[in-house]
């Protein structure tokens, strides 16, 4: 018998549903089962993959979500590159939420960070000790391990010294105590031009005063010694972010980017990726590409441009005599791996496969990489990939219980809409697909590409429970839409959600034709730009029966709680100040002006940090009447990662489109005032779509 601790009771019941989940009968684990949300919220995540220069180790970082205890639990660990390899671990710790990631989804350096030797000998790497990182080193040939350096709040590799003598290593720490306080401190807050209101700034948590220090630890005398920090880069010309701050030379009606540098061996080229902006000012001619640049190091000419398109590129290595670049390049329906001749610039495609391959690690001799692999419904595995051969083999599969799943048929679909932007996605068909019957359809938005489709970006809506449950998704990505006016041309701006409105309806009327969905039963959801869509769509069409969205910001009241710095921006957008005139503007951008006519039930699940711009809709759409339910998790940024939160996020989402698009209900006792709520929003919004229709 499992004793659960004083824990609320909806908690508990979760608890048990994860419980039961993971002890099915033998009958029932002959039957396969459908994804489910407490799948997509305990997969194993990989990340921080690094290969050793002469290939044949690899370390990577696994990270699983710990529901019960609302945590990341991590392993490091180093194993042969080879199938079936056993692993080592090397540390094993536990993070929350908040020590795990940026609010923006990217991760932070919270421990598990690796830095190999260039000889591929030693392997520097972090370990964590409650809040507090370790810095130690492993022989590989000796098979032992010493700490060398800690304990301290961050930690980054600078590398290892050319001769492999030394390796370097950037800490930061926080300054024991607050400061103790007296009579005559002043207590108040200045608020600056920087500061944004979403989150007001006086109940914001203090920023920890950290001090950081570079320390160089040598191997032959095990000594570590503070080092001098570099007072600025030797290859300025490496870091520069735009053409026009390297003094590079542009056509009119361009603006070019330059990121993610790899330098040569030979330290004599560098290579980086490219984008450029056009005709930024121009509605019906505005567009971007991405491109490889190569620039020669040590003089002021101009970088070569390579591979003009709308594919990204990523994974930049060299070859060992500099004479090759190898790159992955990713396309709405495939990764391709890709090899540039420096000298003439001739680009060959040595493999193209329909999966996503994300973060490539290199051997040093460019002969095999390590990377991340997902697929449409397959989360992450670690794949190695063979030049020689072009053939992949897998060495880590945490997740392959997901082969065994209940897999809905998934289909790529490009839309070709007149407004264009590139637009496609990947229509879900729900499990058990009958030809002939009609299902509800939703849409999600913002990005779809060839990689595991959990819950489109920020990982909110539950794009295979919502097939389990009866649902066609279409998984739509907004391709090249989301562009925003620098002028001040606010129609510019709306072309980023009448692009993909448009696309919808399109998919919506090809689906109704082909007998595949209920054109009266399509529901629409997002998160950041796809928020916008979605909020944008609630209120401006009549297409859409639910809405979902993690907020709603374009209201006049986002411009006060906007920066004051930030204004310059919204006004380049073409979003001024709500004055007489201004207002004028918003009215054909915001959902809380044009509540008035609004019927489309709409769910808001927001951070706390982002939760005041949402305020101006949830009231004006209670004011007509308009079905809503708004939501605020506390500990959360534009990305919520609190694996509790994630779970009622996707349940809520789940039960909103279940409640309006099918009229299911959860027979969960615990939910039965939420549809005592609900049902009497359905009978309140019939009355209100009589009255508009009178």
């Amino acid at each position: 018998m499992t004793i659960l601790p004083k824990l609320p009771a909806t908690l508990i019941r979760v608890l048990l549903a994860f419980s039961c989940a993971s002890s099915l009968s033998g009958k029932e684990r002959t039957e396969k089962q459908p994804i489910t949300i407490q799948d997509l919220v305990t997969y194993t995540r990989i990340r921080k993959q690094r290969v050793s220069p002469d290939g044949k180790w690899i370390t990577y970082l696994t990270i699983k979500p710990n529901f019960r205890d609302n945590r990341y639990d991590s392993t490091l660990l180093l194993q042969r590159t080879e199938p079936s390899a056993q692993s080592v671990e090397l540390a094993r710790f536990h993070t929350t939420a908040d020590q795990t990631f940026l609010e923006t989804g990217e991760m932070k350096n919270f421990g598990g960070q690796v830095a190999w030797s260039r000889d591929g000998k030693w392997l520097a790497f972090t370990k964590r000790e409650a809040d507090k990182i370790q810095v130690w080193l492993r022989s590989i040939e000796a098979n032992s391990v010493v700490k060398i350096a800690g304990d301290f709040s961050q930690v980054d590799f600078d590398g290892w010294e050319e001769n492999d003598a030394a390796i370097r290593v950037k800490v930061a720490d926080q300054v024991s105590g607050p400061r103790a306080s007296s009579e005559t401190d002043d207590p108040a807050i200045r608020i600056t031009d920087q500061d944004n209101f979403w989150w007001p700034p006086w109940v914001r948590k203090d920023t920890p005063t950290l001090i950081t220090r570079l320390y160089r630890y040598v191997l032959a005398t095990h000594e570590l010694t503070e080092a001098k920090q570099p007072s600025g880069s030797a290859l300025a010309d490496e870091s520069a972010r735009t053409y026009a701050q390297a003094k590079w030379p542009t056509k009119p009606h361009e603006v070019k980017y330059a990121s993610r540098p790899v330098r040569s061996p030979d330290k004599k080229m560098t290579v980086f990726l490219g984008q450029t902006f056009y005709n930024t000012k121009d509605i019906k001619t505005a567009t971007r590409d991405y491109f490889v640049g190569l620039k020669e190091l040590g003089n002021d000419n101009p970088p070569r441009e390579l591979l003009h398109s709308p594919r990204w590129l990523s994974s930049f290595q060299w070859s060992a005599d500099s004479q090759t670049v190898y790159a992955l390049q990713f396309d709405p329906e495939y990764t391709a791996v890709l090899t540039i001749r420096v000298g003439d610039g001739n680009v060959t495609e040595l493999l193209r496969t329909p999966d996503y391959l994300s973060d490539a690690t290199w051997r040093a001799d460019a002969a095999s990489f390590v990377a991340v692999r997902r697929r449409s419904v397959m989360p992450d595995e670690l794949v190695k990939f063979d030049l020689r051969t072009k053939q992949f083999e897998v060495l880590a599969n945490p997740n392959a219980g997901f082969a065994d799943k209940d897999l809905p048929e998934v289909r790529f679909r490009r839309v070709n809409n007149p407004l264009g932007g590139g637009i496609f996605g990947r229509l879900v068909l729900p499990n058990g697909y009958e030809k002939g019957k009609r299902y509800p359809l939703i849409f999600t938005t913002y990005r779809a590409g060839a990689g595991f489709l959990e819950g489109a970006v920020g990982d909110e809506f539950p794009i295979y429970p919502y097939a389990a449950h009866g649902f066609a998704v279409f998984a739509m990505d907004t391709g090249g839409s989301n562009m925003l006016s620098s002028s001040g041309d606010l129609d510019f701006t709306l072309m980023r959600e009448k692009r993909p409105i448009e696309a919808m309806e399109i998919v919506r009327q090809q689906l109704a034709d082909e007998g595949v969905i209920d054109p009266d039963k399509c529901g629409v959801t997002g998160l950041s730009y796809g928020g916008d869509i979605a909020a944008y769509a609630a209120w401006s069409t009549k297409t859409f029966a639910a809405a979902s969205v993690a907020g709603v910001w374009r209201d006049p009241l986002s411009y006060t709680l906007n920066s004051v710095a930030r204004e310059k921006t919204l006004a380049e957008y073409g979003l001024p100040y709500p004055d007489e005139q201004g207002l004028k503007k918003w009215k054909a951008t915001s959902l809380a002006m044009n509540a008035s006519t609004m019927t489309t039930p709409i769910l808001i699940q927001s951070p706390d940090q982002e939760a005041l711009v949402s305020l101006e809709a949830f009231k004006a759409v209670k004011r007509y009447g308009v079905p809503v339910e708004w939501y605020v998790y506390p500990g959360e940024g534009h990305v919520k990662f609190q694996p509790r939160n994630k779970y009622f996020v996707y349940q809520r989402n789940l039960d909103w489109m279940n409640f309006w698009l099918q009229g299911k209900e959860d027979p969960d006792p615990a939910k039965r005032e939420q549809y005592v709520r609900w049902r009497a929003m359905r009978e309140a919004l019939k009355r209100r779509q009589s009255a508009i229709t009178r």
